[in-house]
């Protein structure tokens, strides 16, 4: 029975997506994921917010990790389990993963939720194998974190005057910026003054204000009338142009997602040069929606959108059995609930060979950040 055209179609742009997303365990060497955390609270209220009762709304505190983030973050350790599986012992062995995470409790848990789904219980393997006796059978996996004063990698948190004049000078010089703040300036206006701030106030940014909405709605929490889907809309929009502006620059990319660049390159470069397997075959690290925004940005993959919880960004380091050659495949999962697809570094090649990547990307690697 033949296949109605569309019907065809639907059906081969549903196999190259699925093949796009499989992995070569033959030819993988090095597989690193950048994930942002799970679900949670907002991380402000607002005077007139009718979810301002945090201990009624938000009983483990704003900005924490909710039983939904945990279950998002296990669904996305499931899920790299079956994608690295066979490359990736099922029982933990530490030279094998490396997990670093934020210094924010929200990551950190996201962390072991989704390692407890990366490795099973060690009741699954058979009596008498390493680890299976013990009370515990949870597999319990080092995860690694950085001082929020130092963290120039996950949170961006670390001390960098210069980053943050170089952000401010192109928020205000910008002409794309100017002409969506002119665009926009009566929105501003009207959902600051519906969430009962003074017209001047500048703690709510765009993103934060859509941030607050969108975790209200995720908890199927009724949004106050002026928040119609037309504002929710247009707010997510510009919220997603406010990350792209960590990209806007190349001083921005050296100094916001650079280093995170950097230590990604760098683990890749170094995997080609060892001799012995003692460093990691997968390198994992849990941090927020400004860490991916930031790393795509600045690898120039980012499509101007709120990176969702538990999205991740997966970068495979495979070798030519032909050639000897390495090359890179970027995937992109923005939902626990599809397959990643492939994102292409502008001007790299199909394969993106990783000498290729890394003379393309130069430009946005500091060679001194503190200094920069």
């Amino acid at each position: 029975m033949a296949l109605h055209r569309s019907n065809l179609f639907i059906l081969i742009a549903a196999l190259a997506v699925t093949h796009s997303s499989c992995v070569n365990l033959t030819t993988l060497r090095l597989a690193q994921v950048v994930y942002r955390h799970g679900d949670r609270a907002p991380m402000y209220i607002y005077p007139t917010d009718p979810y301002k009762d945090v201990q009624k709304y938000w009983p483990n505190g704003l900005g924490q990790l909710t039983s939904r983030g945990m279950d998002q973050q296990y669904d996305l350790g499931e899920y790299l389990r079956q994608r690295y599986d066979g490359f990736i012992d099922r029982l933990y062995d530490r030279k094998q993963i490396h997990v670093l995470s934020s210094d924010v409790d929200r990551t950190l848990m996201s962390a072991e939720a989704n390692l407890v789904g990366l490795f099973p219980k060690l009741t699954t393997f058979s009596e008498g194998s390493a680890g299976s006796e013990g009370k515990v059978d949870m597999q319990l996996v080092p995860i690694h974190t950085l001082m929020d004063s130092t963290d120039k990698l996950l949170h961006m948190s670390a001390n960098c005057p210069r980053r943050d004049e170089a952000f401010d000078e192109y928020e205000n010089t910008s002409p794309m910026i100017q002409k969506i703040r002119e665009e926009n300036e009566n929105l501003f206006e009207y959902v600051k003054y519906k969430m009962g701030m003074p017209a001047a106030h500048e703690m709510f940014t765009v993103m934060k204000i859509s941030d607050i909405l969108y975790c209200q709605q995720q908890h199927n929490l009724t949004l106050p009338s002026w928040a119609n889907d037309t504002i929710l809309e247009k707010m997510r929009y510009l919220s997603g142009i406010e990350y792209a502006m960590k990209g806007g620059t190349t001083e921005l990319r050296r100094l916001i997602g650079g280093p995170l660049v950097e230590r990604l390159m760098s683990n890749m470069q170094a995997e080609t040069t060892s001799q012995t397997r003692e460093s990691p075959k997968m390198y994992m690290h849990s941090g927020h929606d400004d860490t991916l925004a930031a790393l795509m940005a600045t690898m120039g993959v980012f499509d101007p959108q709120n990176p969702g919880y538990a999205s991740a960004f997966i970068m495979d380091l495979h070798q030519e059995e032909s050639t000897g050659k390495y090359f890179v495949e970027i995937f992109y999962r923005n939902s626990t609930e599809r397959e990643p697809y492939p994102l292409h570094i502008p001007g790299c090649g199909s394969p993106c060979y990783l000498e290729d990547m890394q003379t393309l990307l130069a430009p946005y690697i500091p060679t001194d950040w503190e200094a920069e």
